[in-house]
């Protein structure tokens, strides 16, 4: 089994890109993204040990919270 394990800078539109993939997780809790949103916003986002992570087929399994506020994100920059 191949893993592979990388920092990348994730945009609005990759993170909607990831989100595509994102079926049969969890109830996404909106002052969660919210949160994390603002952080993002306000520079205090920082790398972490969290990651993004998908199955074998693409789907996504960790990190739709912080993949949907990089999104919510976006759209509250001045």
């Amino acid at each position: 089994m191949k893993h592979e394990i990388k920092v990348v800078e994730v945009t609005a539109e990759i993170a909607e890109d990831y989100l595509r993939g994102n079926h049969d997780n969890r109830r996404l809790r909106m002052p969660t993204v919210h949160k994390y949103a603002a952080d993002m916003v306000a520079g205090r986002w920082m790398l972490s040990t969290d990651m993004i992570g998908f199955d074998t087929t693409g789907r996504l399994i960790q990190g739709q919270h912080r993949l949907t506020a990089v999104v919510v994100a976006e759209g509250e920059k001045p």
